[in-house]
């Protein structure tokens, strides 16, 4: 899932602006609902490649979103202190996520 590699290394690279894409600026809004939409638009593409083409797309764009932020986050915050290694974790994280998105993309309600 190269997304969520790149996702990942936007916010080792740049780890204050990927800090900024949990929400919009005050007063900024219409200016970066542009730029939203354009960042959104590979996540999109990631979801229709397991088969989620209907109004759940949004909703598992939340969910993939909110794995990976919540896994940087915690990571950028030295949260990690086992000795395993958080290249591991982040690997299984992906494997699962691509697992739970080709199960919800082959059984539609």
């Amino acid at each position: 899932m190269d997304f969520a590699y790149a996702y990942r290394r936007f916010a080792h690279d740049r780890p204050g602006l990927a800090a900024t894409t949990v929400r919009s600026l005050p007063g900024y809004e219409e200016q970066l609902r542009e730029l939203e939409a354009a960042a959104l638009e590979p996540l999109l593409r990631l979801i229709y490649r397991h088969g989620i083409r209907d109004d759940r797309g949004i909703h598992v764009a939340r969910f993939v979103r909110s794995a990976l932020h919540g896994f940087v986050t915690i990571e950028a915050a030295s949260g990690f202190r086992l000795p395993e290694s958080i290249d591991e974790s982040f690997t299984s994280a992906i494997d699962a996520l691509d697992l739970v998105l080709t199960h919800y993309g082959r059984n539609k309600p």
